[in-house]
């Protein structure tokens, strides 16, 4: 998540894999302000199976509030920047919330 003010934070909430029928925990509310974005990622776009997931996630979090503003821009250059010669699937949402 993105604040407005350029501070970047994990949601840290989670339940099972979706599709796979397991029972989902119960919904959880986090306050924003407007202008928040939020980026949702799958863990292919960070994953490099030689460094740990701590570091990779480190980068991404550096990189994310750096970036453009406009959430166009910003997947353009997440992508490019973590997504080369990954061997996973990746997918990337990112969304401005009102």
């Amino acid at each position: 998540m993105l604040g407005p003010d350029g501070e970047a934070r994990f949601l840290h909430d989670h339940g099972p894999l979706l599709g796979l029928g397991l029972p989902h925990p119960v919904a959880t509310v986090h306050e924003t302000a407007p202008g928040t974005r939020l980026v949702l990622i799958t863990d292919g776009l960070v994953e490099v199976r030689t460094e740990h997931l701590d570091h990779s996630l480190a980068e991404f979090s550096a990189a994310a509030p750096a970036g453009p503003a406009e959430l166009t821009e910003l997947r353009d250059a997440l992508l490019p920047a973590f997504g080369e010669d990954q061997d996973d699937d990746i997918a990337l949402l990112a969304v401005r919330l009102a």
